[in-house]
């Protein structure tokens, strides 16, 4: 798995590519709570536009930063997801709790 970060204001954009599963979700972890813990973000934006694979660890550990964002008033929002990332968002009840875009742009579009 691949991660690019960018912070804008009180964003924190994560574009995310390949596979977010057991094998690399601590590290997702452990990057995105460094940012977290670095500077005060209202919103974490998963741009998953180019992540082919998504298994339960790779929700457990949105969960995790789910929790930690909405502890400090914040959202996690989630754009560009794949059928198959879409599937297991859908049918673990991730969907419920982030708000979900089509695209990064749209993301841009309604906020």
């Amino acid at each position: 798995m691949e991660m690019e970060l960018k912070k804008r204001g009180n964003k924190l954009i994560v574009k995310m590519s390949g596979e977010l599963d057991h094998h690399s979700s601590e590290y997702f972890r452990d990057v995105i709570d460094n940012e977290l813990n670095k500077g005060i973000f209202d919103e974490l934006i998963l741009d998953m536009s180019q992540l082919q694979f998504m298994d339960s660890s790779g929700v457990g550990v949105i969960l995790g930063r789910y929790k930690k964002v909405s502890s400090l008033n914040g959202q996690v929002i989630v754009s560009g997801m794949n059928s198959q990332v879409t599937k297991i968002a859908k049918f673990s009840g991730l969907l419920k709790l982030v708000k979900c875009y089509d695209s990064l742009s749209e993301v841009d579009e309604k906020l």
